[in-house]
């Protein structure tokens, strides 16, 4: 009897050696994974934030360029962009600054205020680990949360980019149009404005785009719950969370 009581014994010791020891390797395990997810996703997040200042680089040039153009054409409802910070740090940024400058003919800064810098998130390792059900092994459960929280954040972004600035910009290549401006038209100010056919309209269709990417400025960079704040705040902490393992 002491004999079987001390065989069962061992065979439940060796059990619960063998369970002990295949969770520790499940857990090595995870914790391998959990560290390259971690170092992958940080390469994503700081080629999202390269991109959003990108982006903002982009958009600070459209705001100085719109409000030469309008003041340039005439009457114009602008002058809220003279507070704003947008304009006031493209203004510091891009004053006397060798890294860009307006161009010089009036028909090339129409032109350039039509051209846009569209923010495409990077988004591999989060959209793998979501398929694969990896992102469980995420220790950390704010910092799992805070990615969880990012992306769906990100695709609000793009799809007011993709929509709403867009939309407006069509209506600027609209305007453009019906005053009888291509976007190969080079020409000067007195040049152009002798063809115009419309240039209240193409005043308040500019204003309008100003207006949505100043809007869209503060969601990138200047509100303390901005995009950039966001993906810095994110990187910190995944960056931290590597140290520790």
């Amino acid at each position: 009897m002491l004999y079987a009581i001390g065989e069962i014994v061992l065979v439940v010791i060796g059990i619960l050696i063998a369970l002990s020891i295949n969770n520790w390797n499940s857990e090595r395990i995870n914790r391998k994974q959990e560290k390259e997810y971690l170092s992958r996703l940080v390469v994503d997040l700081e080629k999202d934030l390269e991109n959003l200042q990108g982006t903002v680089t982009r958009y600070q040039q459209k705001l100085i360029l719109g409000k030469i153009v309008v003041d340039q054409l005439g009457e114009n409802n602008s002058e809220f962009f003279l507070s704003t910070d947008a304009y006031q740090d493209a203004l510091k940024r891009f004053n006397g600054k060798d890294d860009w400058t307006p161009p010089e003919q009036f028909g090339s800064k129409l032109y350039d205020i039509l051209k846009i810098y569209l923010f495409n998130q990077r988004r591999v390792t989060f959209d793998e680990m979501i398929s694969t059900g990896k992102i469980e092994i995420i220790k950390d459960q704010n910092l799992r949360t805070l990615i969880q929280e990012y992306y769906p954040q990100a695709d609000d972004v793009q799809n007011f980019q993709n929509s709403i600035i867009l939309n407006v910009q069509q209506n600027y290549r609209n305007a453009l149009y019906e005053n009888n401006i291509s976007t190969i038209n080079q020409g000067d100010f007195n040049e152009i404005q002798a063809i115009l056919t419309n240039p209240t309209g193409l005043i308040v269709a500019i204003e309008n785009y100003l207006n949505i990417s100043n809007a869209f400025m503060n969601d990138l960079y200047y509100n303390e719950d901005s995009m950039i704040n966001r993906v810095n705040e994110l990187i910190g902490k995944i960056k931290l969370e590597l140290k520790r393992n």
